[in-house]
């Protein structure tokens, strides 16, 4: 008997039978039942300031403050973060459909760790380009995104981000610059952003955005807005795909400001209205330099508010590719380069 309940433990550990196991966690703004998390009934109000890797957080409708997620890591093991549906909320116990049909909205979301996902479960794409988000980041202050240290692993979708207004002031949609590797964006929406969309600095190897809207920013002398301003190191491997850019005024929408963007591919996409300043795509005088570029199938229409809406270049770079794009009634045509690299 002692010797079959010995094998027994020892076949629990190899096969994961551990007392730690994932969970289900729910949060409520309103909940008043013992705040544990167990169910909606008894709800967390808010996130609380640790959680646990492997756990799903299901977040109902409601007002949520910002946060900072830095729990330490373990391994790959992700948190989720996920906006409860009707379709989707975890435990029927104490659930109310009238949790699910709105928005969770933070001020601001700061990531001081790795290994997170975000899903706001609806919205975003083809046909929602601007509505149904679950999940929702709102604020007219400084930055309202930040991946604070060199951060990994982290995934956003389904997700609106709204600066609230495009007025000239220095307060971007998304902001790193001590380097990130592997983010991915997806159906989510940056709108009314006073500064620069994504301002991003230090080594970025594997950024995917896609199926997503960008719309209107500023370009002020002050702060200049750009939407993706990358700098001080390499940003590698970026797929930028099947997206819509509409009204975004800037010195580019793609830009290498003083680093090295190294092998991106930019494709499907439609940008509309708005301007730039150096190219839609460009590396500025000060040394940026854009190097296996691959620029295809994207459709550029009346971009035409600032000088040039081609692609230039006017630092280094070679192996740079473009083919099959269409540009109309837009400035700077298909490309005003120096020493691009075609």
């Amino acid at each position: 008997m002692i010797r079959k309940l010995v094998l027994f433990f020892f076949l629990s550990l190899m096969f994961g039978a551990s007392p730690l196991q994932a969970a289900n966690r729910y949060v409520r703004q309103g909940a008043s039942g013992s705040a544990n998390g167990t169910d909606w009934t008894n709800a967390y109000t808010t996130l609380p300031s640790t959680l646990t890797r492997g756990d799903t957080y299901y977040i109902a409708d409601g007002g949520y403050g910002g946060y900072t997620f830095d729990d330490l890591v373990s391994g790959a093991t992700i948190i989720m973060i996920k906006k409860a549906t009707v379709a989707d909320h975890g435990t029927a116990t104490g659930w109310n459909n009238a949790y699910g049909d709105g928005q969770a909205v933070w001020t601001s979301w700061e990531f001081g760790s790795d290994y997170w996902v975000m899903d706001g479960q609806s919205g975003g794409g083809p046909g929602q380009w601007e509505t149904g988000f679950g999940l929702a980041v709102r604020n007219l202050s400084l930055h309202l995104i930040v991946a604070s240290g060199s951060r990994s692993n982290i995934t956003i979708k389904h997700t609106e981000v709204d600066g609230t207004s495009n007025a000239c002031a220095n307060r971007d949609a998304f902001y790193s610059i001590s380097g990130l590797s592997d983010l991915t964006v997806q159906y989510s929406y940056f709108h009314d952003i006073g500064s620069d969309v994504f301002q991003l600095r230090g080594n970025m190897p594997r950024f995917t955005f896609e199926y997503s809207k960008m719309a209107r920013n500023n370009d002020c002398s002050t702060d200049h807005g750009d939407g993706f301003e990358y700098g001080a190191g390499t940003a590698s491997n970026w797929v930028h795909r099947y997206n819509w850019f509409e009204d975004i005024i800037t010195t580019y929408l793609w830009g290498a400001h003083t680093g090295t963007l190294e092998s991106a591919e930019i494709y499907g996409n439609i940008v509309t209205g708005g301007g730039h300043n150096n190219g839609l795509v460009s590396g500025l005088s000060s040394g940026g330099t854009i190097s296996n570029l691959k620029f295809y199938n994207n459709s550029i229409i009346n971009c035409n508010l600032k000088l040039n809406c081609g692609l230039r270049h006017t630092g280094g770079g070679i192996n740079n590719d473009l083919r099959n794009n269409i540009w109309f009634n837009s400035k700077g045509g298909r490309s005003n380069n120096r020493d691009f690299g075609w």
